[in-house]
């Protein structure tokens, strides 16, 4: 299943600050009926991941380019996760196929 995503008010770098979340966008799969409204929690450096959650703080999601993260990119989303008032530890992990051609 692939997702999509459409990015409004785009953060200025990002991140977020003590006032909330750095931008909001809206995230669903081709085919869904609704998309949720969600907000853009951090964004990777190098843009090799973005984190995604809901106002509700019900999902989040973790897109990256990569299948897996660095130890340090993982501690990083979860204090991101943590510092929002999301449970990382109720995140639902995923194996990831590499589907690159080599």
């Amino acid at each position: 299943m692939r997702g999509c995503s459409a990015l409004i008010d785009p953060p200025q770098g990002g991140r977020t600050d003590q006032d909330g979340p750095a931008g909001r966008a809206e995230v669903g799969t081709p085919t869904s009926l609704r998309r949720a409204n969600s907000w853009i929690l951090d964004l990777g450096d190098d843009y090799a991941h973005v984190v995604v959650g809901t106002p509700s703080r019900k999902y989040a999601w973790i897109l990256a380019r990569s299948t897996s993260l660095t130890a340090a990119t993982w501690d990083r989303v979860q204090k991101i996760l943590l510092g929002a008032g999301y449970d990382p530890t109720e995140l639902v992990l995923t194996r990831q196929m590499d589907l690159s051609r080599k």
